[in-house]
């Protein structure tokens, strides 16, 4: 299964080098939640799911920019990427308002849970977890949505 091989490589080979200016949102939903991600690329007939990566980098654009060549993540399952950008904004507040959910209200949650990764932390466990648990719901509104920070506070081996 595609979804869980690229998530897998997200939370397993990538997200454990991140850099410490480096703060990643992961979001796994079943397909574009509808009115608020105009994702033309999306063929509900022939795609399931989507996983979506959001970084932000607290510093210079250009090592920002080097970082993510150094870990491969522009390249991460290529064949399968719909959208790959790399954008500069002047604060969170204006990257926030420039996407989806900073301009659409997102409906109330229903249920939430929180953990952190331990030591020994297995990604390609919880991938094969999320994505199932994703792709076997027919609500537009179920998602994952997971928080990555970079370097020290990241590392599962301390």
């Amino acid at each position: 299964d595609s979804g869980v091989t690229t998530a897998s490589m997200w939370w397993s080979d990538i997200m454990p080098k991140l850099p410490n200016e480096w703060t990643f949102f992961s979001v796994l939903l079943p397909a574009p939640i509808p009115l608020e991600q105009n994702i033309p690329e999306f063929d509900k007939n022939t795609m399931q799911g989507l996983l979506s990566l959001e970084g932000l980098f607290n510093g210079d654009f250009a090592s920002a920019e080097a970082s993510l060549s150094e870990l491969g993540l522009l390249e991460l399952d290529k064949s399968k990427q719909m959208s790959c950008k790399f954008e500069n904004h002047t604060s969170l507040k204006a990257w926030h308002d420039s996407r989806w959910f900073g301009k659409t209200p997102v409906p109330t949650r229903n249920y939430m849970s929180t953990s952190f990764a331990q030591k020994n932390f297995d990604g390609k466990s919880l991938a094969k977890v999320a994505v199932d648990a994703i792709l076997s719901t027919d609500n537009t509104m179920s998602s994952f949505f997971g928080i990555q920070t970079g370097g020290a506070v990241s590392s599962t081996s301390s």
